[in-house]
């Protein structure tokens, strides 16, 4: 009896710890594609786990990746009904978008100049939505951007229900890193960049004073969330980095 109280003991602690750094892993996970505010109790059950503790766990023990949890967390968030966003939609007229060539498919209103919005820079795989400004066109959004957000709250009839067409080109993105100031950092970054098929359209540093380290401001052009999600993943993997995560 007192060999089956401490193998329990033992139990329940191993269970504490898995539980602790699958929160961590997921948590970075999530901060760094912008998702640390993401409900994860209905993503949970997507993979067979009663309680977020369970799901940590499996991320704990590589049964389940963190970037499947973000996918996941996208797709949960695509079928999902924002409300200022549906509301939108119910007024305005429903048609089958005709196929196009450019990168998005704008329902109910024409052929509109459309652009990506440079505060929250959608990709392709996330859901968006798209807001008439007075002049510009339809400047499309995630749905999830706090700007939007403010928008559809003071002019709620400018809000455009926006699908993607056909992608092709890339989509630019934001990517913050900060790591140890080190002799060939930069040439790593870069070489793992372009392995991962992306490009850098920008870059800028600044030393972090006393630190030894340094953060990078990089622009990249990406494919879709898919290959953004892997490529911050091997970033922050490279030694000397402490942190790679979409900009803010």
């Amino acid at each position: 009896r007192a060999r089956d109280k401490v193998r329990a003991w033992f139990h329940k602690l191993d269970r504490a710890r898995n539980v602790q750094a699958g929160r961590e892993v997921l948590e970075r996970e999530l901060k760094r594609l912008g998702l640390h505010q993401a409900d994860l109790a209905q993503v949970a059950r997507k993979f067979h786990a009663e309680t977020l503790d369970d799901l940590y766990i499996q991320v704990a023990l590589g049964d389940v990746g963190p970037s499947q949890i973000g996918r996941a967390l996208h797709e949960e968030s695509r079928a999902a009904s924002e409300p200022p966003v549906a509301a939108a939609q119910r007024r305005l007229p429903r048609r089958a978008p005709a196929p196009s060539k450019s990168k998005f498919t704008v329902q109910g209103v024409g052929n509109l100049l459309v652009q990506l919005a440079r505060c929250c820079q959608p990709v392709p795989g996330e859901p968006i939505a798209g807001y008439l400004t007075r002049g510009r066109g339809v400047t499309v959004h995630r749905a999830d951007c706090a700007s939007l957000l403010r928008l559809a709250a003071s002019s709620p009839q400018r809000l455009l229900p926006v699908e993607w067409g056909m992608v092709g080109g890339g989509y630019e993105v934001d990517v913050q890193i900060r790591a140890l100031d080190r002799k060939g950092l930069l040439k790593d970054l870069t070489t793992l960049i372009a392995q991962e098929d992306a490009n850098v359209t920008d870059i800028q540093s600044d030393n972090v004073r006393g630190s030894g380290q340094v953060l990078l401001r990089l622009r990249l052009k990406v494919a879709d969330y898919g290959q953004l999600s892997t490529l911050l993943g091997k970033l922050d993997a490279l030694p000397g980095v402490e942190e790679a995560r979409r900009s803010a």
